[in-house]
């Protein structure tokens, strides 16, 4: 396990998955996905997560755009989806089934390194701006239909340092100092979050 690797799989927590598919004849096709929104995660999935994916497996994968659904897809074969496995990541549906591995657990660059994967994949920025404040109030949430894993997340937070507020479903980081902790020591890759970071400045 390293850096890299802590964070791609942070990234599958949020946006992957693993399948088995049934070829003709029988045999069984051994499938990592990963599926990201189009117009939003583009820039973030080719310039981070396809070179790290190259750098530690080898391969990027097959890119897919489903234009349609303003979505794409990122197919991987059976190299990534053994590195998962072995992890212990669940194979078909998440709901319940997600743990961070304990190698993670143990060792802050990597767990800073996978909620960094996480956080970029199914987390979200944004200024609440109802008028109980006085200034645009940010907040980063991450929503997951999964407490066990959540807890988890939020004891993971408290070891890097970044306070949080864990609810049902979600958990919260609250306020300039909240959101100011989580930049400087978990961070974010993703090009959509890094863009809002900049409206911090003057906060």
């Amino acid at each position: 396990m390293n850096v890299n690797r802590a964070e791609l799989y942070g990234a599958f927590c949020g946006d992957g998955c693993l399948t088995i598919a049934k070829r003709k004849g029988g045999s069984e096709r051994k499938i990592a996905l990963l599926t990201g929104h189009l117009e939003d995660e583009s820039a973030y999935y080719r310039q981070v997560i396809l070179p790290t994916l190259r750098k530690e497996f080898g391969t990027s994968g097959h890119f897919k755009e489903r234009k349609d659904y303003n979505a794409f897809d990122v197919v991987l074969g059976k190299e990534v989806f053994t590195f998962l496995k072995n992890l212990e990541f669940p194979i078909g549906k998440k709901k319940g089934k997600l743990r961070v591995p304990e190698e993670i657990k143990e060792d802050k660059l990597l767990l800073r390194a996978f909620l960094r994967g996480l956080f970029d994949t199914d987390g979200s920025l944004f200024f609440d701006k109802r008028p109980i404040y006085e200034k645009p109030y940010p907040r980063i949430d991450l929503h997951l239909a999964d407490d066990p894993f959540l807890k988890e997340v939020h004891c993971l937070l408290i070891r890097a340092g970044v306070s949080s507020c864990l609810s049902k479903n979600k958990i919260q980081i609250n306020g300039l100092k909240g959101v100011t902790e989580f930049i400087n020591k978990v961070g974010f890759s993703n090009h959509k979050h890094v863009k809002k970071t900049k409206a911090l400045v003057g906060i």
